[in-house]
Parts: C-alpha cells; structure tokens; sequence
C-alpha cells in the first residue's frame, strides 16, 4: 500500500487561521501604534508652540500674546516672531487633511488656549473647540495642560 505525504485541509484551515489571527493582532498594535505616535508628535509640537508664544510675550513690550498667529493646515509657514524668531516654523498636524491645531487668545491677549484633536481614545471626552473637522481634546495655556 502506498501512503501519500501532504496534509489534510483539517491541519491547513488550522494553520490558516492561526496565521490569521496573528496578523490581525499585528495589523491592530501598529495601527494604535501610529496613532500613539503622532499623538506623541501633536504634544510636542503644541509644546514647541507655545514655549514660542511664552518667548514673545516675555519679550513683548505690552507683556502680551500675539492676537493672531495662523497655526492651521492652511497657514503659511511664516515663523513667529517679533524682532526675534521664536519658532522658525510652525508645525502642522500630522494629519493635515482633518485636523489642525488651534490658537485663540483672550480679548486682552493676556491669556492664550492652544488645541489639538489627539487620536487616542483616552482623550476624548474634553473639547475645548475646534481642530479642523475634529473637536480639540487636548489643549494648553500658559500655565500648561488645560482640562
């Protein structure tokens, strides 16, 4: 009698779906991932951002923020600056295309409130305004991290 070798399609669906549920585990911890890290990258650039806005208005004769610096998708990479360059350009969102980050000073440019809309899930249930098509849940001031 002879005996083929091979393996039965019980063993191949077996090892189909193993390999399966391996890739889609993988393809899950690198989308949250990437999300993390450009989150990651979100604060450091509203950080960069608003140590330049410390900078100007330590600087500023009036002790006062600038009224209106474009920090959207759609400004301009002009820097920041006064007599002196405080940031030489303004980053934008890693996704560009829906969101974008947020600066909007008080009346009396005293006070500043600067927003991103962070990916991550933990974030999501503060707004503080609009960042492009997305609800900012990440904002800060002078005194740092906002609620």
């Amino acid at each position: 009698m002879i005996m083929k070798k091979g393996f039965t399609l019980v063993e191949l669906l077996v090892v189909a779906s193993i390999i399966s549920m391996l890739a889609v585990v993988g393809i899950a911890s690198f989308i949250t991932l990437t999300q993390q890290s450009r989150d990651v990258r979100r604060k450091a650039d509203i950080e960069q951002i608003r140590s330049a806005l410390e900078m100007y208005k330590n600087a500023n004769p009036a002790n006062t923020y600038p009224p209106s610096v474009s920090v959207g998708c759609s400004a301009t990479n002009s820097p920041i600056q006064f007599t002196t360059v405080y940031l030489q350009t303004i980053p934008k969102d890693p996704k560009c295309s829906t969101r974008e980050y947020r600066y909007v000073t008080s009346t009396d440019l005293s006070d500043y409130s600067l927003g991103v809309a962070i990916e991550s899930k933990d974030n999501s249930s503060t707004t503080c305004g609009t960042c492009g098509s997305f609800n900012c849940n990440y904002c800060v001031g002078p005194t740092g991290e906002r609620p």
